[in-house]
């Protein structure tokens, strides 16, 4: 894809996985790790990317060209110019890492959720808006006891090390080849579609480093040496698991993607059953290698799913939002139980969620069009 934002670069996708191996997405620049945001600078903000070097022989050239051929009024052609209109229009004209900005800032000011030092057991998303404010999601912190519990999964997924180790290795940042593969997507023709998902996953994880700050819950290896990460574990806390939160978002997100554009996938409930797969692989990945107990993938799942939908209500302007809630239990993670758990409280309460326009508004449509 040469670059997106140059963009990022969609082909080294920093740790963001290398999308450059599937059909040369690029490098969608360098997010890190996926559970740990990389390098949040404005220029390269979130794995976006940022402006290319410029080199110094380039600067020389340029200047001394600069006084072989200007030699004309500069006042002369500027006189009649006239200056943009400020609004949407001029998103095509940014870098990616720009709009990724405006994407991040747009969200997070609609967002609260509960100060650290109060309710430490608990932690709750809530999304302002016009007619009020709405509750996306309630974490509740699990008993130490429970962690130390759930130290018997991880020991047993250690033997699946060396049949994962390729994923694992692969999956550090946004694993962006793993969920476009499933779609047919590529970066000649999907740019704005592999923007979404990065923006996407840069809002979850927001969300994930707020709630593991509340929680501040340890690692894994803190507990139990033996474990062994084959890895190195990343300088934050455990619950929840950042990965689960933003695979799941993503694949929520490219799910209503797929929904939406019936016409162009042959059968979209095979692809959101794919998309959700992949996701829970991606999760249960990180347990496998020593990261996160399978407690933290559960509550990163329904974090990320339930932020996925507020995004969704945002890109398209309404949408039902349902109070979605975690209460830990000691069980291992999977698909199937997580679809059960989401299932039980999907004939709750929900509240209508309104937005008029934004950049995730002009980035859906974008994303949109390259799929008709």
């Amino acid at each position: 894809m040469g670059s997106i934002g140059s963009i990022g670069g969609i082909g080294s996708i920093g740790s963001i996985g290398s999308i450059g191996s599937i059909g040369g997405l690029g490098s969608i620049g360098s997010i890190g790790s996926i559970g740990s945001i990389g390098g949040l600078s404005v220029a390269g903000l979130g794995g976006f990317g940022g402006d290319a070097p410029v080199s110094g022989a380039m600067a020389a050239g340029l200047t001394s060209s600069l006084y072989a051929v200007s030699d004309l009024d500069p006042v002369a052609a500027a006189s009649s110019a006239q200056q943009m209109t400020p609004g949407a229009a001029n998103l095509d004209r940014y870098a990616v890492w720009v709009r990724a900005s405006l994407y991040v800032s747009d969200v997070l000011r609609d967002l609260d959720w509960t100060p650290l030092g109060q309710s430490p057991d608990k932690w709750t998303l809530r999304c302002r808006q016009a007619s009020g404010e709405a509750r996306v999601v309630t974490l509740r912190k699990p008993p130490m006891s429970m962690f130390v519990s759930q130290l018997r999964f991880m020991r047993d997924y250690r033997d699946q090390r060396a049949d994962r180790a390729v994923e694992i290795l692969t999956q550090p940042g946004m694993p962006a080849d793993y969920f476009a593969c499933i779609l047919g997507l590529t970066g000649a023709r999907h740019a704005h579609v592999l923007e979404l998902m990065l923006a996407t996953q840069v809002l979850a994880a927001h969300a994930a480093m707020i709630a593991k700050h509340h929680f501040a819950c340890r690692r894994p290896d803190t507990l139990d040496p033996t474990l062994m990460p084959m890895i190195p574990t990343p300088g934050h806390n455990a619950y929840p698991s950042a990965h689960a939160a933003e695979a799941f978002a993503v694949a929520t997100m490219l799910s209503q993607l797929v929904a939406d554009r019936a016409g162009w996938f042959p059968d979209p409930a095979r692809a959101a059953t794919l998309l959700r797969r992949q996701a829970e692989r991606i999760a249960v990945n990180r347990t496998v290698a020593g990261m996160h107990y399978p407690v933290d993938s559960w509550a990163g799942a329904m974090l990320g799913q339930a932020v996925a939908r507020m995004l969704i209500a945002r890109c398209k302007g309404s949408g039902e939002l349902r109070a979605w809630t975690y209460d830990p239990q000691d069980v291992d993670f999977s698909l199937e139980r997580l679809e059960e758990a989401w299932a039980a409280q999907s004939g709750g309460a929900a509240t209508q969620l309104s937005f008029s326009g934004g950049p995730l508004a002009w980035l859906w449509t974008k994303a949109s069009e390259e799929l008709s």
